[in-house]
């Protein structure tokens, strides 16, 4: 008798679940579109308030599976099973924050779309970038930044998505299809770029586009450049986004919503990209048209982002992220550089707090 109630109290879990999952189906028939990986459409959907509830009297059901005792270990921390729920508190923020990537992608047990909502606003803010940056091949980048403001807001968004199927090439590249660099012999500044390219092992089909990223607004417009680098700026800073947005994602399962910030603010940064700037000695490629004796933080930062949009293409991106960038999370870990002064300081006061222990988890000032 007792095996009969275990089971039929497992009932309005199953008839939840296959409802649920019949809903999602009619939401692909919506769509017009299958995903590979039913799960994963489950979890965006999964806000983080969402507790189940079984059936119409939730509380007699929950209380009689716990009391049956089918579901419930015999063995082990009970705290175990709200390790991944609790994301807030200063306590948790240095736990978390302490770990490392792991070494191979693993699935996440964090059962709601928070850490979704981190990945595809990465994802929705790079495809609007990308269609305005081909669309107007002659707007700067404050009117890119302003349009893409509005189209991030925008409920037509996935109608873009369905009429644009192929990009078009940069004007650079239409100009010379095949490839420009036998301009190399008639511009000294191209001839010094080939060894910026042996130096970091890549060579640029187009070279001019690289010229590019390295010409400050200040030297106007040219037939080399035919513009400045603010453009490609722009399409770099949102490249790097996705793409450090979608390795935290994949390979820090622990990590909620705002850890995966945290961290990427750590990666994404004018400090952190002064350094590959500096490491890989882009400053000394720079053209103005006032040669300057030393670049700020800012201006190495703008530097490496226009090279990271005019070496463009998902896969030479992710490499160079690979690469140049991800390498140095561990570092960032280890000296808590994710962390900002109204957070260490609350660290200070939690170390250093009576020995008698105590709350509150959230110091008073």
């Amino acid at each position: 008798m007792c095996d009969i109630v275990q089971h039929a109290m497992l009932m309005p879990v199953l008839v939840c679940h296959l409802r649920f999952h019949n809903s999602l189906t009619i939401l692909e028939e919506s769509l017009n579109y299958k995903f590979q990986n039913r799960g994963l459409l489950q979890l965006a959907l999964t806000h983080p308030s969402y507790r189940e509830h079984f059936g119409t009297n939730p509380d007699h059901a929950r209380n009689s599976l716990t009391n049956c005792g089918i579901r419930q270990p015999e063995y082990g921390d009970r705290r175990i099973h709200y390790m991944n729920t609790r994301k807030r508190g200063i306590n948790t923020l240095i736990n978390i924050m302490s770990r490392f990537g792991k070494q191979e992608e693993t699935e996440s047990n964090i059962t709601h779309n928070e850490r979704l909502e981190f990945l595809g606003d990465a994802v929705v803010e790079f495809l609007s970038s990308i269609h305005l940056f081909f669309s107007f091949p002659e707007l700067e980048e404050g009117g890119l930044a302003t349009y893409r403001a509005a189209i991030v807001q925008n409920q037509h968004l996935a109608l873009l998505a369905r009429v644009w199927v192929k990009l078009p090439p940069h004007p650079l590249q239409e100009q010379e299809p095949t490839g420009d660099r036998h301009w190399i012999q008639k511009f000294e500044i191209l001839n010094k770029l080939t060894e910026f390219e042996m130096s970091i092992n890549v060579e640029f089909n187009h070279i001019r586009l690289l010229a590019r990223a390295f010409t400050d607004r200040s030297v106007g417009y040219t037939n080399l450049t035919m513009g400045s680098n603010q453009r490609l700026e722009f399409l770099g800073d949102t490249v790097l986004q996705l793409i450090a947005s979608e390795y935290l994602y994949r390979y820090f399962p622990e990590h909620h919503e705002g850890h995966l910030s945290l961290l990427r603010s750590s990666l994404v940064n004018n400090r952190t990209q002064a350094v590959v700037c500096d490491d890989l000695g882009m400053a000394q490629y720079a053209l103005y048209s006032n040669p300057k004796p030393e670049l700020k933080t800012k201006d190495r930062a703008d530097l490496l982002e226009a090279f990271i949009g005019a070496l463009y293409g998902m896969e030479f991106c992710e490499l160079f992220c690979q690469v140049t960038l991800f390498p140095r999370l561990q570092d960032f870990i280890m000296n808590q550089d994710w962390n900002d002064p109204k957070s260490k300081l609350q660290q200070c006061c939690l170390t250093l707090r009576t020995m008698d222990g105590g709350e509150p988890d959230i110091p008073v000032y």
